[in-house]
């Protein structure tokens, strides 16, 4: 018999210096998942995000609840305060198990981190949980019990002789719709705080996921390393229905009183397929056979997500070719267009997901991050596909969007071919200008300090910011996390600034770690000063006061964030 256990999930934060601190605070989605399926198992289950709590206020609260298990998540940001905390925990064991017979707190860890550097992890925890954790750590609970941890899917942990043991990963869950709404019961939801500008009639702020994992395979992203996928094969995309989206939506405005959303997803603009140019001519005798070198070369440089065994076949008596996978379901279709070959699938997730919002009249606005061939899928388009993207811009407005946020990276073209985009920089700028006349606020994200970064690309990006019409710039250090092809680079060049650069924490994110042909020095002034040369300059302001003209309903919103942007 499995016996009911008191299971402790702590997202450890900042504790009680605010220099290691995040800019905005939200639910830790995963941990939440987690604690859903959890409960619904019959465990009592607790959940703690330590945002301005100190560690000792912390650990009396954990010796309060006397838990059997405390299970942590951890990005790498994040990951040495985790470690901190769960050393306390074992230090006081004593004391939190006071009066039970079990002799041990047992720890257990998940997320992007503990998935992407698993051996190095089980030093610190007793037990880690690789990629998606929902049915992995109920088996682990139940063979804690009866000693069967070997047998356990997708964890790892050193045994008796300190030896260590990886179960192999387990298959993904694809049934989304089946899994509990996340556990929020208990965190303190009024201290979120999203990504501004927040909507001025914001009442209390949630996160979703809508999907997981993602298509492309950035070399800078951990997203493959976390939800799988071999070589340049694609991973498995996992998506909710839109109801079963609008249901949570629904159910968080209900119980909490949240009217505005984020979606966690990477790539929530997913329309079940794309569309994209690969300029290759029509060739003969590819049909019911392998792709060519060549083609799968296309698709390589599109960034798009290709199985190896994918084989090609001509539709009898059309001009169109059809990407099978190993099992015969179609990944691609192809056509013969102008001498260039434009793939396709149809798909209409996010269409279908505005109108179920629309049709509730929920009054829940939301936002999320998007891909710039997403909305504007051909790299030549044209008046008809500039009016297919109006379409969807203004029916994701009409249902409530707030904010799509865009990855640009870079101004630079090499740049930007290096980190295999798939985009142009004349798509992007369409695309944000398309966005914005929409009366979507985009938010654009940049990377500095690349291997590849010079002073020039540093000007080039500078004046390619102040052209694009964004209302928000965030520009970050770059960083190689580990598990990605960025990391293998600056690992195998020897390209860390020191040592002491590898490591990544929140008290180490705001600095240069790799070598570029620019001076760290000349880097941080650059830093120092990028955002505030784009906000202040009167082009910026100019945009500011024609988005309001055009669309009052965002006043508020848009001179709430003028004050703001005072304080930045």
């Amino acid at each position: 018999m499995i016996r009911r256990k008191k299971i402790l999930f702590v997202e450890a934060r900042n504790g009680e210096n605010p220099k290691l601190s995040f800019d905005e605070v939200m639910e830790p989605i995963g941990l939440c998942y987690i604690a859903a399926v959890v409960e619904r198992a019959g465990h009592e289950v607790k959940i703690i995000q330590q945002v301005d709590i100190p560690d000792d206020d912390l650990l009396k609260e954990i010796i309060g609840f006397s838990p059997d298990v405390v299970g942590f998540t951890a990005v790498t940001a994040n990951y040495n305060r985790s470690t901190k905390i769960a050393g306390l925990i074992k230090e006081k064991t004593e004391l939190i198990k006071e009066n039970k017979e079990d002799s041990d707190v047992i720890t257990i860890i998940g997320g992007i981190h503990a998935t992407t550097d698993t051996e190095n992890v089980t030093h610190d925890f007793d037990y880690v949980v690789v990629g998606e954790g929902e049915e992995s750590i109920l088996e682990l609970l139940s063979s804690i019990d009866d000693g069967n941890i070997d047998s356990v899917r997708g964890i790892a942990f050193r045994d008796e002789l300190g030896n260590y043991v990886f179960t192999g990963h387990r298959e993904r869950n694809c049934k989304l719709d089946s899994l509990p709404f996340p556990l929020r019961d208990g965190l303190n939801m009024e201290i979120f705080t999203p990504i501004p500008p927040v909507p001025a009639d914001m009442s209390m702020f949630a996160t979703l996921l809508s999907s997981r994992a993602c298509r492309f395979n950035c070399p800078y992203c951990v997203n493959k390393a976390m939800w799988g996928g071999t070589g340049e094969g694609a991973t498995p995309v996992t998506i909710r229905s839109p109801k079963n989206v609008v249901d949570e939506m629904e159910f968080l405005k209900d119980r909490y009183d949240v009217n505005y959303v984020w979606f966690h997803d990477p790539d929530f603009t997913y329309r079940d397929g794309r569309l994209f140019s690969i300029g290759l001519e029509l060739q003969e005798g590819l049909e019911n056979a392998n792709l060519s070198d060549q083609l799968r070369q296309q698709f390589a440089d599109n960034n798009v997500p290709l199985h190896q065994s994918a084989t090609i076949r001509v539709k009898e008596g059309q001009d169109e070719w059809e990407i099978h996978d190993e099992g015969g379901s179609i990944l691609y279709v192809i056509k013969k267009e102008d001498g260039s070959l434009n793939t396709y699938m149809d798909g209409n997730r996010i269409e279908d997901f505005c109108r179920e919002l629309l049709k509730r009249n929920l009054s829940v606005k939301w936002s999320a991050a998007g891909r710039i061939d997403d909305i504007l899928p051909d790299c030549r388009w044209d008046d008809e596909d500039i009016g297919q993207a109006e379409d969807l811009l203004n029916l994701m407005r009409s249902s409530g969007c707030h904010i799509l946020t865009y990855g640009v990276e870079s101004g630079d073209e090499g740049i930007v071919k290096k980190m295999r985009r798939g985009i142009t920089l004349d798509k992007t700028k369409k695309v944000i200008e398309l966005t914005l006349n929409a009366g979507i606020i985009p938010v654009v994200l940049f990377f500095v300090g690349v291997p590849e970064e010079t002073k020039d690309s540093l000007e080039i990006t500078k004046d390619y910011a102040l052209q694009i019409e964004a209302i928000r710039y965030r520009f970050a250090y770059f960083y190689p996390f580990i598990k990605t092809p960025y990391r293998r680079q600056v690992d195998e060049e020897e390209l860390w600034l020191s040592e002491e650069h590898k490591s990544f924490d929140l008290a180490t994110t705001e600095v240069q770690t790799v070598k570029c042909d620019v001076d760290p020095s000349d880097l941080e002034e650059y830093m120092d000063g990028i955002e505030n040369e784009i906000y202040t300059s009167k082009r910026y302001q100019d945009r500011l006061d024609k988005f309001i003209s055009e669309h009052p309903e965002k006043r508020d919103t848009i001179l709430q964030w003028k004050k703001a942007l005072v304080s930045l």
